[in-house]
């Protein structure tokens, strides 16, 4: 029997309720009940949808008010001790610490470390494992949302993070003693699994029939160790579960080495990603079994139609191999948008795009072609055309990239401090300045020009020693805003919003063929008002051209990477040097995490870093070597790569730093960077203000691991939300380098 399954839907809800919901409840403008029932709203309409499209296999506990990663450790009472949590159902505000912090009695402390869900847009909250954890099942998120289908007479399929991988996407940190660096992982697994049976009895006594379990790391490099720790892990899961049916997520990538040992895993259905790895065909033929494979033929992480003919043929050679299939997405659809509306000249474009919604039904589509149904043949072959039409349009004009030629890196720094007449540890900010959204919704006529020059004082008065506009003309912090400035194969949605992480939203612009920037007047007007209104240096912010091919959805990604690389690096080159022409003395690139675009197999990182490096180095390849360079880089899990980013011969690297616990300043210690390092000293959007004495006990640390002539400070995060905090602790961070100014200075 073939089956159509959902691995995950968005919960962003149809017009973002669920992102205004938590900034609401987070602001204290819409209470705990009312912030469930929007969240109850948004799962039953997902339910519906799906029921109503006739999908199969309806997921529950893919919904989250944070991420699916937390939530885990939320179910397992794996809370950090900081947040004074004791026990029973986790509060509201311990939910929400770790993106905002948390504050018991008199008490602050800062949020958790979040990174890149392996190579996706999407982040999750770095669990946090200590020696010694009691874990229990702290919440029944995963029971409520099963009951919730129930009662709409859906029998969903649960959603759980496997525990292999939930303790490979943990880190050994314990605030309250910083030699625990390693754990017992055999124990603590086997702790972990002791509630995971709990949860398997329970889901199994309210009626669940069948279970997806994620193990994205199937799709890595796995040591043989973990290839043992995974038949015996799954063994006890197979012993415990009853006649519960399990299906297995692989993740992200290929499984190539882990293939056979997956396979003989004791469970009912193995999915693989062949929508983005169809080579993993291959594995279901070698390993011929009587388990259901889950083909995931939709792509969940793009908005171009599925080629139907081409999925039909793919699931009828599977079929041979296996003794059933589901004809599924490649993974959530959480990187795909409700909605897909255009500005009317781009509609024609349109029929060229799906929705999460629209992918529902090209999964029922493909069932009924496997089915024999006429008339869904006839339009698969029609999808199809359009599909190959639109590739073969597909043509790129020959991009040039700039010889590099810049100066010796130390000669260069040198020469931009005199220049800029920079002090040691000097402060500097990312690009964006506090409530910029409010702040323009607040200033009626939208006096841009005002609104900056007030910021320059504010910025004056922080102590920054190089300055930015405020970025008071811009609509977006992302990639989006410069669409607006390129002509050609890319176009903008007007609603194609995507939840990444708790409260933060994308909306990724959509790019299939050539393009280039378009010169316009008004693009650096408030960047020329600034410079003519400040002697300090000012800073001006790119994006980067790897961060935007990875944040945009790209037809024919793979086969055109490199033209599309190109276009976009020459793009984007070219704003950078009109930035430089209108008087910015420091241009920003955002990197946001390098890491986004890395393959899930940890050796294939350099040969692909190197490559990349071209295109980065092409912004700057000709700035004369007064120009500053800053690259940002928003995960503090770079050690990895750390050479490669050396390699990039930039001026300053940005870390954030805070958010790991200061983990960046810790690590890099005895490894000499050739270039200046910026550490984010504190989280802005946190409500944990750390005290002019934790600012200096970080300096401290900070001091005693780079060279003090390559040390900068800046703060984690483009996007400042909290105005109060950020000026209070900016004031402690100008009153802490004040005193070791002038300790360093003379």
């Amino acid at each position: 029997m073939i089956k159509t399954a959902t691995l995950g839907f968005p919960c962003i809800g149809e017009n973002m309720e669920l992102i205004d919901a938590i900034n609401n409840f987070l602001s204290s403008k819409i209470s705990e009940t009312e912030l469930y029932k929007i969240g109850r709203k948004i799962r039953r309409d997902n339910l519906q949808l799906q029921q109503d499209i006739g999908i199969d296999i309806i997921p529950v506990n893919d919904f989250t008010w944070h991420d699916n990663v937390w939530d885990m450790s939320v179910m397992i009472g794996n809370i950090p001790n900081r947040y004074y949590w004791e026990g029973g159902e986790v509060p509201s505000d311990i939910y929400f610490a770790p993106i905002v912090g948390h504050r018991k009695d008199k008490f602050e402390v800062p949020g958790m470390e979040c990174r890149s869900w392996f190579n996706t847009r999407l982040f999750y909250t770095v669990p946090e494992l200590q020696d010694v954890t009691d874990f229990a099942i702290s919440d029944n998120k995963v029971m409520q949302h099963f009951i919730e289908a129930k009662e709409m007479n859906i029998i969903p399929r649960p959603v759980i993070l496997g525990p292999i991988s939930y303790i490979l996407l943990s880190k050994v940190y314990d605030a309250d003693d910083e030699d625990c660096t390693e754990i017992d992982t055999q124990r603590t697994l086997a702790e972990i699994i002791e509630v995971y049976k709990a949860i398997f009895v329970n889901l199994r006594r309210i009626g669940t029939k069948e279970i997806q379990i994620d193990e994205p790391f199937l799709s890595t490099d796995l040591p043989s160790v973990y290839q043992d720790l995974y038949k015996t892990t799954y063994e006890k899961i197979a012993s415990m579960i009853g006649d519960i049916k399990i299906t297995l997520t692989t993740g992200f990538g290929y499984i190539g080495s882990n293939a056979d040992m997956i396979f003989s895993l004791p469970v009912d259905c193995v999915h693989l990603n062949l929508s983005n790895y169809e080579s993993q065909i291959d594995y279901i033929v070698k390993n011929k079994t009587e388990k259901e494979i889950s083909l995931g033929l939709v792509d969940g992480s793009n908005v171009f139609i599925n080629d139907i003919e081409k999925s039909v043929e793919i699931a009828k050679t599977v079929s041979d191999y296996c003794s059933g299939i589901h004809i599924a997405t490649s993974s959530g659809l959480f990187e795909s948008p409700l909605n897909i509306a255009l500005d009317k000249k781009d509609q024609v474009y349109s029929k060229y795009l799906a929705s999460a919604k629209d992918k529902l039904k090209e999964l029922v589509l493909i069932k009924d072609c496997l089915n024999g149904d006429n008339d869904a043949i006839k339009e698969a072959k029609s999808r199809s055309k359009l599909l190959a039409k639109i590739k073969e349009e597909i043509s790129f004009t020959d991009k040039k990239i700039d010889k590099y030629a810049r100066g010796d890196r130390k000669e260069r720094l040198d020469l931009q401090k005199n220049k800029m007449n920079l002090s040691h540890f000097p402060i500097i900010p990312l690009a964006m300045l506090p409530n910029f959204v409010a702040e323009k919704k607040k200033n009626a006529d939208h006096n841009i020009l005002n609104l900056a020059n007030d910021a320059l004082k504010k910025q004056n008065n922080l102590g920054f020693d190089i300055v930015t506009t405020g970025e008071y003309d811009r609509d977006s912090e992302y990639f989006d805003y410069f669409v607006n400035f390129l002509n050609g194969k890319v176009i903008n949605t007007t609603d194609g919003f995507i939840k990444t992480y708790c409260n933060k939203y994308e909306k990724p612009p959509i790019l299939f063929g050539d393009f280039s920037f378009e010169k316009n007047a008004e693009m650096f007007s408030l960047l020329s008002s600034v410079v003519e209104n400040t002697e300090k240096p000012v800073k001006y912010r790119v994006i980067g051209p790897v961060t935007a091919f990875h944040r945009s959805y790209i037809l024919c990604k793979n086969e055109y990477k490199n033209e599309y690389l190109a276009t976009l690096s020459v793009a984007i080159s070219e704003i950078a040097n009109l930035a430089v022409s209108h008087g910015a003395k420091v241009i920003q690139i955002d990197e946001h995490n390098i890491l986004e675009v890395m393959p899930t197999r940890i050796t294939e990182y350099t040969p692909l870093l190197s490559g990349l490096g071209v295109y980065i180095k092409n912004i700057y390849a000709k700035f004369k070597d007064e120009i500053q360079v800053h690259l940002y880089i928003t995960n503090s899990n770079i050690f990895t790569y750390i050479d490669d980013l050396d390699n990039l011969d930039i001026d300053v690297l940005l870390l954030e730093s805070s958010k790991s616990g200061h983990d960046v300043v810790k690590n890099l210690s005895g490894y000499k960077y050739q270039g200046d390092i910026a550490i984010g000293l504190f989280d802005p959007n946190s409500i944990y203000t750390p005290s002019l004495k934790d600012l200096q006990n970080t300096l401290k640390t900070a001091i005693r691991t780079f060279d003090i002539e390559k040390l900068w400070i800046t703060y984690d995060d483009n996007f400042v939300k909290n105005s109060d905090s950020f000026v209070k602790t900016m004031l402690n961070i100008k009153d802490a380098v004040f005193v070791l100014r002038s300790k360093f200075d003379n």
